[in-house]
């Protein structure tokens, strides 16, 4: 528990003092200075993510390289838990944007940030918004920002994973960038059950070789998903499972 009231205090006092940076990016952005903007934020953004971590008590240890390619990538990754964000974003050798829930744009402070560095945030039961959000991503891949997706669309809170939703990868052909998949395990442990109190914990971060979409038929296409998904399962020891049966809420459901 005292590592918790730690974290939370320090987590949203750095939030404070980091303040006249975001202000300063944000000043960037008006006067029409996206890049520098971007790369200001990028860099808070890290150091953030270490800070973060290093709070937790938790070690990173990440297997195999980023692939050498010029331009953007679509990176695809499990998604465990509430710390896979900052993991990624401070530990993957490229400045990175994600693809998030629209609920962390809404947190003080740290949605701002998010904004800066170019994420795109899905209101999951919105489908229209999901087409908007999807030609946004495409866009900012197409403009050379590597791209974070999570394919199950919410967190797993094990080694488990649900399936992958094969839209999430289309997103790569479309832009013609590669997908570069990676695996998350034990990031969940970090704050096992999604909420407080935060635990220091072992994770591994797993890097595949990129995939070209360009290179490959319309029937592998079609189970590109599946092929990405038993990659990160073979490294993070889940399985994937069925997600959970969905109540029946129409009005002539049972009460």
């Amino acid at each position: 528990m005292l590592r918790t009231i730690w974290f939370i205090i320090i987590l949203w006092l750095h939030q404070v003092m980091i303040l006249p940076l975001r202000w300063k990016a944000q000043t960037l952005r008006k006067q029409g200075k996206e890049a520098e903007a971007r790369a200001m934020a990028v860099k808070v953004a890290r150091s953030w993510a270490h800070l973060l971590l290093r709070l937790t008590g938790s070690n990173i240890t990440v297997h195999g390289k980023w692939p050498v390619q010029d331009g953007a990538a679509l990176i695809v990754s499990n998604h465990q838990g509430a710390f896979d964000i900052p993991i990624l974003a401070g530990w993957m050798a490229t400045p990175l944007a994600f693809v998030a829930k629209v609920e962390l744009q809404k947190i003080p402070l740290i949605g701002k940030w998010m904004e800066l560095i170019d994420c795109v945030f899905l209101a999951r039961e919105d489908r229209r918004q999901a087409v908007l959000v999807a030609k946004q991503t495409t866009a900012l891949l197409k403009d050379g920002h590597s791209m974070v997706v999570f394919p199950e669309g919410t967190r797993s809170g094990s080694d488990n994973m649900l399936p992958f939703k094969k839209g999430s990868l289309g997103l790569a052909a479309r832009a013609g960038v590669p997908i570069v998949p990676v695996a998350l395990k034990n990031s969940y442990a970090v704050m096992p059950s999604g909420k407080p109190p935060i635990c220091k914990a072992e994770v591994d971060v797993y890097i595949g070789d990129p995939i070209d979409p360009s290179t490959l038929s319309k029937e592998e296409l079609d189970v590109l998903h599946e092929r990405v998904q038993t990659w990160i399962a073979e490294r993070c020891g889940g399985e994937v499972v069925a997600p959970p049966a969905e109540e029946n809420t129409s009005p002539n459901s049972k009460a």
